[in-house]
């Protein structure tokens, strides 16, 4: 069961919370699996000698992969190259969600290990880097002026959102394929350590190689490119190309290997959230609709792959970033917060450790209650003033990489400000709206179902077998 039918289930009120995940993990398949299509892009040139980008990594990033244009309206032709990518992409996302949890937990299987090992291969490789300590040294300098900036910690809180999947839907829906008996609580904990251990460690690999670039090129680490795509496909690029030959070829198949299973594996959670939104919904129509898994997710694939075309033009590097900053930022704490609003406060603490107990055999911990009624939907609020605060003066810029590129036009502002604040807007009049109206409650579902009285109508029978009649009053 997706996020949607759960919400409305805890609360109708609560309907565009759960749909307001579903629509930011739909967003997000549709720029998220170009991002992964540049990998496997990269992953192909990674078996040329020399690496194509060793003369100008920048260039080839901007020129030779994307071939961009100037801006966001300047969209005038296919990038036939990152199109590519972009199909085969989806084409292995859609194999592995065919036979849905079945596939895709095999998948995963391999999909999150790989990654592990990559890192290990690569953090070995980088220790051994001339350079490495100063890198490491900067990883673990903490800068104290960033931490008293609002931004800082908004955009950190969205990256353990965007990792761990939270507020998108996809944590419910895989939690709905658990055993019964299976111990949430453990795995409530496990998760989010092992989540950010591996982030830590990762930054370690990272590092190594910005102190080893740093001290090749004679540029401080603070002022190589670190933000955004920068990192992955031209500045980590750039110190692979500084590799021996034949050495620098196999890192960089090491590499991108791991961009592209990091990749997959978020992908395929977000994208079974939408497959399992689409079924469930129209199953619970009047005349029920039942789809194969394999029909929706043909269905959610061609939609995405369509969708996802402006972020495969000239332009795309600059929709694929309109729809990174601003597609899952805002309405993610709002989700959050009134997901933990239903969950402790109108479920409360009686039916959760209820539903603990049977489950577990033991209630849920009092210090979790605490946390989930009081300090996490404060935190969640918190952190909603903070990036709405942290957001002016608005961009002007979607990322430029030369002169007279990347301008942020007003109609461009303003898909942005649509996209990242009308789930939040929604989900907050929802709570006003009374849940009579709303078609989709219990009370509503069962007039659907219920044939109409009189001129020879049949009773309906019930799960234990007796006929009912028309509800009494």
């Amino acid at each position: 069961r997706g996020a949607f039918q759960t919400l409305q289930r805890v609360h109708p009120r609560l309907w565009a919370a759960g749909l307001g995940g579903v629509f930011m993990s739909f967003v997000m398949m549709i720029f998220y699996n170009v991002i992964i299509a540049w990998a496997l892009v990269y992953l192909v040139y990674s078996f040329m000698d020399p690496l194509p980008w060793a003369e100008d990594s920048v260039a080839f990033f901007y020129d030779t992969v994307l071939d961009s244009s100037s801006g966001i309206g300047d969209t005038s032709a296919l990038n036939w190259k990152v199109l590519t990518a972009n199909l085969l992409s989806w084409l292995f996302v859609a194999l592995a969600l065919t036979k849905g949890v079945a596939s895709s937990g095999k998948v995963a299987w391999f999909t999150a290990t790989v990654p592990y090992v990559c890192i290990l291969v690569l953090l070995v490789r980088g220790a051994m880097l001339p350079g490495a300590y100063e890198g490491v040294r900067s990883y673990l300098r903490v800068d104290m002026a960033k931490l008293g900036e609002a931004e800082t910690w908004t955009r950190a809180a969205n990256q353990i959102f965007f990792s761990l999947g939270v507020a998108m839907g996809a944590v419910i829906v895989f939690g709905s394929y658990q055993e019964r008996s299976n111990n949430f609580l453990r795995d409530s904990l496990l998760v989010p350590v092992i989540n950010c251990l591996t982030s830590f460690i990762g930054g370690f690999f990272v590092f190594s190689m910005l102190g080893y670039i740093s001290q090749e090129r004679g540029v401080p680490i603070d002022e190589l490119e670190l933000s955004g795509f920068s990192l992955a496909f031209i500045t980590y690029t750039d110190g692979l190309a500084l590799f021996p030959k034949g050495v620098a070829q196999a890192f960089s198949v090491v590499f991108f290997v791991m961009i592209f299973c990091l990749g997959i594996d978020s992908q395929i959670g977000v994208t079974e959230t939408v497959v399992t939104f689409l079924k469930d919904t129209l199953a619970e129509r009047k005349r029920p609709v039942h789809l194969s898994n394999a029909a929706a997710v043909s269905v959610v694939t061609a939609v995405g792959v369509v969708l996802g075309l402006p972020c495969c033009t000239n332009a795309g590097y600059y929709w694929t970033t309109l729809l990174w900053e601003y597609g899952n930022y805002i309405s993610l704490f709002v989700v959050a917060a009134l997901t933990l609003a239903g969950a402790g406060w109108v479920l409360g603490p009686k039916d959760l450790n209820e539903a603990c107990v049977d489950m577990l055999g033991r209630p849920v911990p009092r210090l979790l209650m605490v946390l989930w009624r009081y300090v996490d939907p404060l935190l969640c609020l918190v952190l909603l003033v903070a990036s709405a605060v942290s957001m002016v003066p608005y961009a002007s810029s979607l990322g430029g990489h030369g002169p007279g590129t990347g301008a942020f036009p007003t109609w461009a502002q303003a898909l942005s400000v649509v996209i990242n604040w009308s789930p939040a807007i929604v989900m907050v009049a929802a709570l006003f709206v009374p849940a009579r109206w709303l078609p989709f409650t219990e009370r509503a579902r069962r007039e659907r179902l219920m044939p109409p009285q009189g001129d020879g109508a049949e009773s309906v029978p019930t799960a234990d077998g007796a006929e009912s009649g028309p509800p009494a009053g």
